[in-house]
């Protein structure tokens, strides 16, 4: 139905989902044998990373290549997810990697959501319980897509930051 369109329907649906899980998974095992992905670094499912969570876990960098509960139609996709904490960097490089035309075109370019999340506590102030620092949430359905755009973000604070210290007008 107009532009190369699949539709499927009944139990072309569950093949079709079944085939798209089953390439996600085998295209995770290539990245992993390629070397693409460092096991020990890769991203949990968003799910995954929420229950890791949930049960206090740190370092939610783990590779999670089965899907639980097998394949099944219209079952939900992964996404993947990671957090950069920014609250402490120099309010430039903040601004730098939250100003909407910068969140946009990452997004465009690495197929990822870029929400800020958290809220600003200035140098000495600690959040409370329950409250956290600022800090940016990146969530895309490839998770080569989310590792560049932390990698992106991460190389634009670090020059913003950079820049404020020559200038001194930043102390660390």
């Amino acid at each position: 139905q107009g532009q190369g369109a699949v539709v499927a329907e009944g139990a072309n649906a569950a093949l079709v989902a079944k085939l798209l899980a089953a390439a996600k998974v085998a295209a995770r095992q290539v990245e992993l044998e390629a070397g693409f992905v460092n096991p020990a670094n890769a991203l949990l499912p968003r799910s995954a990373m929420m229950s890791a969570a949930a049960a206090g876990a740190t370092g939610s960098n783990q590779l999670a290549l089965a899907i639980p509960g097998g394949v099944s139609a219209g079952a939900p996709e992964e996404v993947y997810s990671t957090e950069i904490e920014i609250n402490d960097f120099p309010q430039k490089a903040r601004w730098l990697v939250t100003q909407k035309r910068e969140v946009f075109r990452m997004g465009d370019e690495y197929n990822v959501a870029i929400t800020p999340k958290g809220s600003y506590f200035p140098p000495g102030k600690q959040p409370r319980d329950g409250e956290r620092k600022l800090y940016l949430l990146i969530e895309g359905p490839m998770e080569r897509g989310v590792k560049m755009c932390k990698s992106e973000i991460k190389k634009t604070i670090q020059e913003a930051t950079e820049k404020a210290l020559i200038s001194g007008r930043y102390n660390l």
